[in-house]
């Protein structure tokens, strides 16, 4: 499956396409290439690029006397020896940072002092990497983090010095800036050195654990599965600022637990996240939110009852009453449950923002009916910012409809919105008006189809080649190769392929390491029927890299389909599904697949 919202005028970054006049998610990309093995704390000092002045055996022997003399009881001994050290600079480093984990209080305290006033550099860092740790020990928490960022920009060098940092860094907060980096990075060269971390220390930080699961995460899920869990449960007992990430930690247990069926576990680390969140005012914290969905989808589960008591203060929250209503359907009372589902609607009709982010959750949790309801309502609203408001929900409503695969729906909001958007002079975020309009054009064509109606087809589809350019959104492609092909435009439809497929190769290239032009490629070929074989090895790496990506899996599993792989399809459909088991298009592929699979292997 394609990873675009652009299907659906991107929708809008997955809710919210117009900015400024409509305004209303994050991709960041990382890093690095091969450089030769940080040593981990304990071992010698490394002798590479070494200065030609530097005698080692000289310079260790200082290092090593004067860490001796911090532990005198003569002050005067311990302040020269600390001057000493100051003096050798980074040669110091790393025998100081032994000496700042020493069994001896006083040791522990003076060599963290001396710590801070050294370079963070390394004799043979890359010069690149010695300037931005040049005055690393000065800065503020928030400049580090800045220092982190740049780092991990660094793609040749940059992460060795994160891997010092993530262990000598003495603010956690600084630390899960590094977490980010390494969850952003795909270079097994660079995972491989992250897994192989010290984590058998129980004094182990919350962001060492989580930057060494997330690296575990591709290679061995029950590892990652241990070392985030730590993490959650260090960062509960000391809290950090960890600006959020460790959200994502959360998200992989989750994700783990889901595909086990431990949906009371899921529980019991939702209950933990909203122990530790604080909400925006007046609202609910994430945690709970999560909570009661589980309920919805899968309970009740244990605790339920206790739950209703614990967070009764927010049940007034139309999400969690929405929630609520479902637990009743499970539990064989419809009548109770449409009762509170039509309380639940009531209570929102407070603002345009409101319904917003009441339909937001409704559609993560694949009740996109209930969705498109709150987003309809806002188009009755009178509000101070009523183009902004009533054009994102004409974006939104075009995505419940995708999600019914109402083609005619879909080009009819989007067209809307748009007509709102040239009115109003508003600002596109995340998307060009000519991508809305080629998505438009291309579900009436669909549309058309549907019904038949050829004449519109071959309006709709004139409309959409008309520019030379390749499409923006290559999904259109899918659909638009075989179909010239079906009509004998044989030659267009080649020229059509190839265009779309050199544009993502390019994109591909040009980031190398990133998983997601690959399976982007690689749908575009499974689709087209072209370049099978590339099509599944590409799919394969990118599902390696992200495996909690249902897209990227449903690619692979297509990819599969269409080389002969039935059962593996099905497998890994199934496994999809799961994951996101309201969506039509999956379920239909995973009927597909398991139907090929008992055809070609029936019992």
């Amino acid at each position: 499956m394609k990873v675009t919202l652009r299907n659906v005028v991107a929708l809008a970054g997955l809710l919210g396409a117009c900015a400024a006049a409509f305004a209303d998610e994050p991709a960041p990309t990382p890093p690095a290439a091969t450089h030769p093995p940080v040593i981990a704390p304990g071992a010698p000092a490394r002798a590479t690029s070494t200065p030609e002045h530097f005698d080692p055996s000289t310079t260790d022997r200082q290092v090593r006397q004067a860490i001796e003399s911090l532990a005198s009881s003569d002050p005067k001994i311990r302040d020269a020896a600390a001057q000493r050290l100051i003096a050798l600079g980074s040669e110091a480093r790393r025998a100081v940072f032994d000496a700042s984990r020493s069994d001896s209080p006083e040791l522990r305290a003076k060599a963290a002092e001396i710590l801070y006033k050294l370079p963070w550099y390394l004799p043979d860092d890359a010069p690149q990497v010695r300037q931005l740790l040049a005055d690393y020990g000065q800065l503020n928490t928030d400049r580090r983090r800045e220092v982190v960022a740049a780092l991990a920009e660094n793609k040749l060098h940059g992460f060795d010095a994160l891997l010092r940092l993530i262990v000598e860094e003495p603010s956690d907060d600084v630390k899960w800036a590094i977490v980010s980096a390494v969850r952003f990075c795909y270079r097994e060269e660079i995972l491989a050195r992250f897994r192989a971390l010290d984590t058998a220390d129980d004094s182990s930080s919350a962001p060492l654990l989580a930057a060494a699961g997330h690296a575990w995460f591709i290679k061995d899920q029950a590892v990652a599965a241990k070392l985030l869990r730590r993490a959650v449960d260090v960062e509960n007992d000391h809290p950090s600022n960890d600006q959020g990430e460790l959200s994502n930690a959360f998200d992989r247990l989750q994700f783990m637990n889901l595909l086990a069926d431990k949906h009371d576990a899921m529980a019991g680390l939702a209950r933990l996240r909203a122990g530790r969140t604080t909400p925006e005012e007046g609202d609910v914290p994430y945690g709970v939110l999560e909570l009661f969905s589980l309920h919805a989808r899968f309970g009740p589960l244990a605790g339920f009852e206790k739950d209703l008591t614990t967070y009764t203060n927010y049940l007034e929250d139309p999400r969690l009453l929405y929630c609520l209503a479902k637990v009743y359907e499970r539990g064989g009372q419809p009548a109770l449950a449409q009762s509170m589902i039509q309380g639940a609607f009531l209570s929102g009709i407070v603002s345009a923002e409101s319904r917003r982010k009441v339909g937001e959750f409704l559609f993560r949790q694949g009740w996109s009916d209930l969705a498109e309801a709150e987003w309809a309502s806002i188009l009755d609203l009178d509000s101070p910012t009523g183009d902004y408001d009533h054009a994102n929900a004409h974006f939104r409503l075009a995505q419940s409809a995708m999600a019914r695969e109402d083609d005619a729906a879909i080009a009819d909001h989007l067209q809307r919105a748009m007509e709102i958007h040239s009115r109003a002079h508003g600002q596109l975020q995340g998307t060009t008006e000519k991508a809305i309009w080629q998505d438009i054009y291309w579900h009436r064509l669909r549309a058309a189809r549907q019904k038949n109606d050829n004449a519109q087809v071959l309006a709709q589809l004139t409309e959409i080649l008309r520019d030379e350019a390749p499409l923006e959104n290559p999904d259109i492609a899918n659909d638009l190769v075989p179909l010239l092909h079906s009509m004998g435009r044989v030659a267009e439809s080649k020229a059509l392929f190839d265009k779309t497929y050199t544009a993502l190769r390019a994109k591909m290239d040009e980031q190398p390491d990133e998983p997601m032009p690959r399976n982007n490629l690689a749908w575009l070929c499974i689709r087209c029927g072209q370049h099978k074989t590339e099509a599944l090895e590409l799919a394969r790496t990118a599902s390696t890299l992200i495996p909690d990506n249902a897209a990227f899996k449903d690619t692979l599993a297509e990819a599969l389909f269409e080389t002969g792989k039935a059962s593996e399809a099905a497998a890994i459909e199934r496994m999809v599904v799961k994951v996101r088991p309201n969506d039509l298009f999956l379920k239909r592929q995973l009927e597909r697949f398991e139907g090929a699979a008992k055809a070609k292997n029936p019992q």
